[in-house]
Formats: structure tokens, C-alpha cells, sequence
């Protein structure tokens, strides 16, 4: 009930004005929602909330229950694990926050694990301002806080550059990656190594910096434009 309450309030702008059947393979979900409530008192809660959001946006809503068997998509997609839902500690983000002038945007986050209220994300989700953050050309008006997975930092690095913008950046100090040359020289302050421990990241899944306690974890500042000075390291 709690995975319907967040779809409908992700899907905003998609389904408001319109009809929609919401099918779970939950018999007891459809029953609550069907009967607008039942003897938990916590449930008929969630179930009042879902009536509550769909009404606000002007949402005609159905409820059904579909079989297990037939809902394997759904269940791909949500038993999946996800080895980039992770985050730094919060004590760590607010040192670097108060290092670098406070941050304007989180990119590639999640309502789970973003640092700052304005979050791109990478599925549309509760309180998510935009998807896919590599798409929109507002990098260089936002000083932006990019905790990407790692296999993105090339393309991060393409959009700080095309759109000359302030980021902070977290990556690992890999010197045989592509990318870690152009890194460096967009770089305008030393790079911050972070504490290689476990409470570094928080992690709602497999952790993607966890795979190797090898890896050193860096915070990078960098600039793409021409006008500063940068500091180029080894």
C-alpha cells in the first residue's frame, strides 16, 4: 500500500485528470482500498491517504488484484538490488557543504538518499524535481552535488564542461580510468580523500564504493569553465 501511495504521488503529472486501474497482487491491499479501510487502524490510514491523493489530483482509481504469476515485471524491477542506493554519511555531505558553499541540487539520487531537498532522480518518485539529471541544461546555473555511479563520470564530466558548471563530485582516484585525466583538470581545489571505513556510505542495497574497501573514495570540486585558475594534481 505504501508502493501505490508513492507511485501515484511520483506520477503526477502522468495520470492527474484521468482514470487508472492500480493492480497488486496484494488481496488484503485491494480489500483495505476497496472498503476505504479495515481493522488496522495503521492500514486504513494508508488506504484513506491513497483515496486522499487520488482526489487531489482529480484521479478516478480502481483497484484490482492481479495474480503473482502475472505480475513478474513489477516484481523484476522491485526485488532487483541496487547497487548504486547509496549515500555519504550526512556529517560528511554537511563538511563538504559548508566547504565548497552550500550545494543547490542532488543529482542522480532518490527520496531514500538525497542530501538536499532539490534531487534529480533516476525513475520519476516522490518529491524527484527531474529525471535523469545528464539531460537538462541547468548544470551551470546550480552549484551541483553529484554522487553518480561510476560509469556515468564520463558523461558528468561532458556536462560540467559543455555547460562550464560548479560541481562537487564523488569518484574514486582511478588513474588508468579515461576519465580521471579530464577529472583532475577541471579540478580547482585539492582533491578530499574520504575516511575508508564503513560508515563512510550509507547504503539501502549493495553499496557500489563497498565492492573493494581498495578503492579510495575522493571528493572532487571542479569547474568547466575557463576563468578560474585550476589546480592540477598527480
Amino acid at each position: 500500500m505504501l508502493a501505490i501511495l508513492m507511485a501515484l504521488k511520483a506520477s503526477l503529472g502522468l495520470i492527474a485528470g484521468k482514470c487508472i486501474q492500480v493492480l497488486t497482487d496484494n488481496i488484503s491491499a485491494v480489500a483495505y482500498l476497496n472498503h476505504m479501510g479495515g481493522p488496522s487502524p495503521r492500514l486504513s490510514r494508508l488506504a484513506l491517504a491513497i483515496w486522499a491523493e487520488a482526489i487531489d489530483i482529480g484521479v478516478s482509481i480502481k483497484f484490482a488484484h492481479i495474480a503473482g504469476v502475472m505480475n513478474w515485471e513489477s516484481d523484476f524491477w522491485s526485488q532487483k538490488p541496487d547497487k548504486h542506493n547509496w549515500m555519504l554519511h550526512p556529517k560528511l555531505f554537511n563538511y563538504l557543504n559548508r566547504l565548497w558553499v552550500p550545494h543547490t541540487i542532488n543529482s542522480f539520487a532518490n527520496c531514500q538518499n538525497a542530501q538536499l531537498p532539490r534531487f534529480n532522480s533516476r525513475y520519476w518518485e516522490p518529491l524527484s524535481e527531474a529525471v535523469d539529471a545528464l539531460s537538462h541544461g541547468n548544470w551551470h546555473s546550480e552549484n551541483n552535488f553529484v554522487n553518480a555511479p561510476f560509469c556515468l563520470i564520463q558523461k558528468v564530466i561532458d556536462v560540467i564542461l559543455d555547460q562550464q558548471a560548479f560541481a562537487t563530485v564523488i569518484a574514486p582516484k582511478w588513474q588508468a580510468q579515461t576519465w580521471y585525466s579530464r577529472l583532475v583538470s577541471l579540478s580547482i581545489a585539492p582533491p578530499l580523500r574520504l575516511p575508508n571505513n564503513p560508515h563512510t556510505c550509507r547504503a539501502m542495497g549493495v553499496a557500489e564504493p563497498c565492492r573493494n574497501r581498495k578503492w579510495a573514495l575522493y571528493a572532487w570540486r571542479g569547474y568547466g569553465g575557463q576563468n578560474l585558475n585550476r589546480w592540477v594534481g598527480h
